[in-house]
């Protein structure tokens, strides 16, 4: 026998059916119908045939049998009994069997669906109580939800019935059920009134399933001659019938309303739903619990079907449930623009400087966690909104995908990085899958879900799929005139892109001429391209986008995510139709967060927005001190506005200058000793050893100084001969070559000599790169000092600003390369052994991350002591102190923005500086002109994002207070727009209106009064409203 708390039977089902007198044949030892049970049960075989086995036994009629007496020991409590007058005939008995419980009950429901859609809206109002008084006689103003009258009372009376609950369980030593006490639950007539013609259920079995518990009880429906049908007396008790034929299970509106809304915070399934209720029903076994999760779930789809249809209006539109638009039911966003709802009328005719608040800004991207095995078909699981929300349609959408392979949908290898969604689009493995993810379309400021903006990708993500949502969502937004597209490979994607809008199907064909059209790749998802996409796709140096950073289908995907193990599993219908609900409830929470949201963004931006202002004026400030800057700052902001006005012009965000490399300097100066030869003008003092390759080898001695002290410092105190041998082998060679050379150097540096003899100790540098340190007191060769700077300080200048640039190099490379190592192990490294040898290959490269480090931290030294000899300001603008929370990646900006946070120097400028070989000697007032262009484009560029996200939040905030406005006016016309026959359908129809109006102008209200001081504080931060470069 199975646990009565237990998980579902894996047998097949056993169905029951009675005999009619007809059909007993040559059964003759049946004297009739009324004794003889046909039990069959059916079985797939290996064939993949049908097969069933028949058996006959004598039983007492259902009307003879009351639930009580029962023989529980000897019957699968999971397994559900079905009495049939009729047998299913040989001919469709296979056919049957193919059709599951849910398509058939679901199909027969569709049929009423418009009448479940009526029943609801028409509980909005008093039904046939709305001129009733109270029990006591008093106006009635109340009804409770949970209890099972729908009638009104006075407050006393209803305080008075509520002094104790109703919803407990009797316990007198056992459990018992009120139905074996004796209660009849009397539908169709007000509660106390007994219909003269009850109709019970059949075999009197009715099981409700409550936020308590599931509870088996006895039911008579009214069978008066003007009595409604079942389930219409089951829903105006607010009872949700499971079928709308002969129905006998039914959930409370308070257990639906309960799961529907702790799906969408918790992310429960249905399943671990229903078995918490069988359990808190019985938690010991003991009495056997009827198997109702498979109703349970289709109830559920009902019930969020009809919830979508009724919150967008169709219960109230005349053309009803069918009449409904593609998108309909979708939760549009209030702060994006909507012609004829938000904006002004005259919205289009604004000036040009001012058109851009009306940007319609859209967010792609696809999502693979959301997969879909290959299980039923669209013909059994077509599903209830066919496109009417979120999803597309499908059918059209999937004949598109299949039909309209072209060249110009066919993946062009990537010029930039290489991208895996470009790349791999059509190698995407889809083994056992009908859908490998989904793609989608958000509003990418306030990451909505856009109507029919998601659909299933097939195979990978490719363009004609991608393509298809992004302007099957576009047809609702076709008048705006600038449209935004932030999507991860837009650099790729945008190519040929008004080309194959061409080959989609005629309704969504979209005319781009007289309309603004920018592509951009998310800001977190930049960093991964080149250089040149960088500066052309993003979203910080762009004008008119505000803080926008393209990435919300990432936010929407980790609330999604939750469900992803549920809904792979589901037939195609019942998982666009759970996925449409989940999406629903998203844009519903963002719409009711937006008082909060959109109050915290405006006061950060505020803050950020005078910060950067002031960051801006001191940097203006700095630079026009001389009129070598003034000028320069004139230029650059002709040449800025210029490239924001025509991207085909010069970027000012990327540096024009040459590479010199060390190795670059050194042949330079070994041209140079060559001329001074030639000249006659060589100072040199050795035949062979020029001042500039003396320089050179003694900075090449301090770097293997450096090596060799970090290897010893690795040895630990335990090391072998071998290990030992070959340090001192290296020490001494080391040895060796600095002996020569200080032989050299004093000819050119003839006091090092004694310097060495007194003791001379070198200054200790700020190094917190974790290289060690050499010791003063040793004499070993590692550790013996080379006695660098020299009389010859523009040599050893250029080299050291060469070496800083070198070493700079190094530690960008060990960086992406520790990072991609990091990325790889813990994708696809698993096993201890594995393991190992990939942190030993990591830790081989952070070590070489601190010897780049402490090579760049004495050059920098050395580099700011020969400045205050040589007079050379600004070269620290380009190479500055380098601390170890400077080493992070490319995008790591340690839990901050773009916006809100500087990204590591050592990246912003990953062109090496100008030439700096000083042959000749530079002038005094040097600056690097090409590092402080930059720097002042970008500090630009940082305050007048921030500055049009305040003008961006304010044009929202405006559009959030006129479309709930709007909305509210809508759903008033909406009350009596439907005509109906009975006056409890009307005052339902207008009694919902009323209350959807009244929400809207509920938050229109609180809305209102949170940002009631915003314009004080806009006011406060901008100060006298005028920027920087406004004083240019």
């Amino acid at each position: 026998m199975a646990s009565g708390r237990g998980r579902p039977s894996k047998k097949p089902k056993l169905t029951n059916h009675i005999l009619p007198a007809t059909s007993l044949g040559s059964l003759g030892r049946f004297e009739s119908a009324s004794q003889v049970h046909r039990h069959r049960v059916f079985s797939l075989s290996d064939a993949g045939h049908f097969d069933f086995r028949t058996s006959y036994i004598q039983a007492a009629t259902p009307s003879q049998t009351h639930p009580a007496e029962h023989d529980h020991d000897h019957i699968d409590p999971w397994n559900e009994t079905i009495y049939s007058e009729s047998l299913p005939s040989p001919d469709n008995l296979q056919e049957k069997c193919k059709d599951t419980a849910r398509d058939n009950t679901i199909l027969s429901w569709l049929l009423e669906r418009q009448t479940f859609v009526d029943e609801f809206i028409r509980l909005e109002g008093r039904g046939k109580a709305a001129d009733r008084l109270c029990d006591c006689g008093m106006a009635a103003s109340f009804r409770c939800n949970d209890c099972l009258s729908v009638n009104l009372s006075c407050q006393e009376c209803i305080v008075r019935r509520h002094a104790e609950t109703p919803n407990g369980a009797l316990i007198f030593f056992s459990s018992v059920t009120l139905k074996s006490l004796g209660l009849r639950i009397q539908l169709g007539h007000d509660p106390g009134q007994r219909c003269r013609n009850p109709k019970s259920a059949r075999n009197d079995d009715f099981v409700v399933i409550d936020a308590h518990r599931i509870h088996e009880v006895g039911v008579d429906f009214c069978g008066c001659e003007t009595a409604a049908s079942h389930y219409k007396q089951l829903l105006r008790a607010r009872w949700f019938p499971a079928t709308s034929t002969d129905p006998r299970t039914a959930a409370t509106f308070s257990v639906l309303k309960f799961f529907h809304l702790l799906s969408f915070e918790s992310k429960v399934s249905a399943y671990e739903f229903y078995h918490t209720l069988a359990r808190v029903t019985d938690n010991t076994g003991i009495q056997p619990i009827r198997d109702r999760y498979s109703t349970f779930l289709k109830m559920v789809v009902m019930w969020r079907n009809i919830k979508m249809l009724i919150r967008a209006g169709r219960g109230n539109d005349p053309g009803g449930v069918e009449a409904t638009q593609q998108g309909q039911l979708a939760v549009l966003c209030p702060a994006c623009p909507h012609p004829g709802k938000n904006l002004p009328d005259n919205w289009d005719n604004e000036p040009v400087a001012m058109r851009w608040l009306y940007s319609f800004f859209l967010a792609i991207d696809a999502n693979f966690r959301l997969k879909r095995r290959l299980v039923s078909t669209d013909a059994k699981d077509p599903g209830l909104t066919r496109g009417w929300a979120y999803f597309v349609e499908e059918c059209g959408y999937v004949f598109f995908s299949l039909s309209a392979e072209l060249p110009s949908h066919r993946h062009q290898r990537s010029v930039c990085v290489s991208h895996d969604a470009v790349n791999l689009a059509d190698t995407k493995s889809s083994k056992g899958l009908a859908a490998t993810g989904v793609g989608a379309v958000d509003c990418a400021r306030h990451e909505f879900k856009l109507p029919n903006g998601v659909g299933d990708l097939q195979k990978g993500e490719k363009y004609l799929n991608m393509d298809y949502l992004i302007f099957s969502s576009l047809t609702h937004f076709s008048t705006l005139s600038t449209v935004n597209f932030s999507y991860d490979v837009a650099c790729q994607w945008h190519k040929k892109l008004w080309t194959r809008v061409s080959s989609l199907p005629e309704h969504l064909h979209f005319s781009h001429v007289n309309k603004i059209i920018r592509f951009f790749v998310p800001k977190f998802h930049l960093a991964a391209h080149i250089p040149a996409c960088q500066m052309a796709f993003s979203f910080n140096w762009t004008p008119h986008v505000g803080r926008t950073d393209g990435e919300a289908p990432e936010r929407g995907w980790a609330n999604i995510n939750h469900v992803a193990s549920s809904t792979k599993e589901m037939g195609p219908g019942s998982r666009r139709d759970t996925l449409d609900d989940h999406f629903g409830d998203w844009n519903w929470k963002k719409v009711t967060a937006f008082g909060r949201i959109l109050f915290h963004r405006i006061t950060e931006a505020v803050e950020a927005e005078r910060e950067h202002r002031t960051a801006l004026k001191e940097l203006q400030e700095s630079v026009a001190s001389s009129e070598l800057g003034r000028t320069s700052l004139a230029i650059w902001e002709k040449e800025i506005t210029t490239w924001e006005n025509n991207h085909t012009q010069q970027n000012p965000f990327e540096s024009q200058c040459n590479e010199m490399t060390q190795a670059a300097v050194r042949l330079e100066l070994a041209w140079q000793d060559t001329k001074d030869i030639e000249d006659g003008l060589s100072a040199s003092l050795h035949v062979e050893v020029t001042p500039s390759i003396l320089i050179s080898t003694g900075i090449d001695l301090e770097h293997v100084q450096r090596r060799l002290r970090a290897d010893i410092a690795s040895l630990g105190q335990h090391s072998t001969d071998n290990q030992r041998t070959k340090i001192l082998t290296r020490r001494n060679a080391l040895q060796c070559c600095i002996d020569m050379w200080i032989d050299v150097q004093a000819l050119y540096m003839p006091t090092t000599p004694y310097l060495r003899l007194t003791g001379f100790v070198t200054p200790s540098w700020d190094d917190d790169s974790g290289c060690p340190k050499s010791n003063p007191t040793s004499e070993n060769a590692e550790d013996f000092p080379l006695l660098l700077p020299s009389e010859l300080l523009d040599i050893e200048w250029s080299l050291r600003h060469a070496q800083a640039n070198d070493a700079l190099d190094e530690c960008r490379s060990n960086i992406r390369l520790r990072h991609q190592l990091i990325q790889f192990k813990g994708q696809h490294i698993r096993g201890q052994g594995a393991t190992t040898r990939a942190r030993q290959t990591i830790q081989t490269v952070e070590n070489r991350l601190i010897l780049s480090h402490a090579k760049y931290t004495r050059a920098y030294w050395a580099l700011t002591a020969l400045s205050h000899q040589l007079s050379r300001p600004g070269w620290d603008i380009n190479l500055q102190l380098l601390k170890k929370a400077h080493l992070r990646p490319m995008g790591d900006f340690g839990g901050q923005s773009q916006g809100t946070a500087i990204m590591s120097w050592i990246w912003r400028n990953p062109c090496k500086n100008v030439r700096v070989v000083a042959l000749p000697p530079r002038p005094k007032s040097y600056l690097n002109i090409s590092a402080l262009r930059i720097e002042w484009c970008k500090a630009r560029a940082r305050h007048h994002r921030w500055a049009e996200e305040i003008q961006l939040l304010l044009e929202e905030m405006r559009r959030v207070l006129a479309y709930l406005a709007w909305h509210a006016v809508w759903w008033e016309t909406q009350g009596p727009l439907r005509a109906v026959d009975r006056p409890e359908d009307a005052e339902g129809l207008l009694a919902y209106a009323k209350r959807q109006a009244a929400i809207r102008r509920g938050l229109h209200a609180k809305f209102a009064e949170k940002w009631k001081n915003v314009g004080d504080i806009v006011e406060a931060g901008m100060g006298d409203g005028t920027t920087p470069d406004e004083d240019l």
